[in-house]
């Protein structure tokens, strides 16, 4: 018997806005444990004002111990970027924090430096942002990760600019 309410939300998208690969933000090593948020496409291809014209579909794909799976979710290109700049502040004062925080709730990456150059991201992905399920995790790396995960937001974040004002 399934649960009352959809377990994963499907979002109808042109195909012809659809992507498979491109920019992604990777948190902790697609090797091992991590987070990956891959965008999809721009939800509103042909809007170019800020409150609709932002929102991106994505995938994200979780490894966490034995957990591992995948949930479409909406996120906006305003939150990708907020989360850039507080990751270069990160790697600038290593005993900070940078927080990943969506305004649906489908995602928060809390990332937490220490003075030793360790870092670890404390992390939460619902299946659905109305309530549905969550999954909360942790991940620990170096700055050596932190770098690579800044490239691949910046990349991300070229990739889809924040259009408009609010």
């Amino acid at each position: 018997m399934l649960p009352d309410g959809p377990a994963l939300t499907i979002v109808a998208m042109d195909p012809s806005h659809r992507r498979e690969d491109g920019p992604a933000l990777v948190v902790g090593s697609l090797s091992s444990e991590h987070i990956r948020i891959q965008p999809r496409g721009r939800t509103h291809p042909n809007v170019a004002d800020y409150w609709d014209g932002n929102w991106l579909t994505c995938e994200i794909g979780v490894r966490a111990g034995a957990f591992k799976g995948r949930v479409e979710a909406q996120l906006r290109t305003e939150e990708l970027a907020h989360f850039c700049d507080e990751l270069r502040a990160l790697s600038d004062r290593p005993n900070g924090q940078a927080t990943f925080k969506t305004v649906e709730d489908w995602i928060r990456v809390s990332v937490i430096g220490d003075s030793g150059g360790q870092l670890s991201a404390r992390c939460e992905v619902r299946d659905n942002p109305a309530g549905g399920n969550r999954l909360l995790f942790e991940l620990s790396f170096d700055q050596a990760v932190l770098a690579k995960m800044i490239e691949g937001l910046e990349h991300l974040v070229r990739e889809f600019p924040v259009v408009g004002k609010p």
